[in-house]
């Protein structure tokens, strides 16, 4: 029978009392269970709340969300990612508004307010989930304003010309 030892309880233990992990050679966590059990994560749920009504807490944020929040994500025990979607996607962080576009999170919600949280080109509303974009000219890099996913990609597609989105609403219109 193989054994390991746990660097914890310093035990040798047969290799069916450590979890199961990919990331190691042997396919074994490197803490026996008796000890991953003890640390506070597994066991505290001020830390990592467990939950049986379809939400998770963010490790980043702080904000109880749904599942649906959360990217999937293979190395958690409840199949979700430890952050939610608006923290993974970077745009809930001042670092990444700044270095993209040269705003802080506070004039983005600001702009998004005065657009009632709703995308500036369809009037979609923001509920919950992924950030909507900033969208800017590439050129001039003026921001214009805050849109859905959908709106901002029929820009991307159409290349910023003007004349392209006439002619595919004269296509439609046909």
């Amino acid at each position: 029978m193989e054994t390991k030892i746990c660097p914890k309880c310093k035990k040798e233990l047969p290799l069916d009392m450590f979890y199961k992990n990919k990331r190691y050679k042997d396919g074994k966590c490197s803490h026996c269970k008796t000890c991953l059990r003890s640390y506070a994560k597994y066991t505290n749920d001020n830390i990592y709340p467990s939950s049986t009504d379809g939400t998770k807490v963010c490790a980043k944020c702080g904000k109880r969300l749904p599942m649906t929040d959360f990217h999937a994500g293979k190395h958690n025990r409840d199949g979700r990612a430890s952050y939610c979607k608006i923290c993974a996607g970077g745009m809930s962080s001042n670092s990444s508004l700044k270095k993209r576009y040269g705003i802080t999170i506070e004039e983005y919600d600001s702009m998004f307010k005065k657009q009632n949280n709703r995308c500036a080109i369809c009037g979609r509303e923001y509920t919950s989930g992924r950030r909507f974009h900033v969208d800017h000219n590439h050129t001039t890099k003026e921001i214009r304003g805050i849109l859905c996913h959908n709106c901002n990609v029929a820009i991307g597609h159409a290349n910023e010309d003007t004349d392209i989105l006439r002619k595919m609403i004269e296509y439609l219109d046909k």
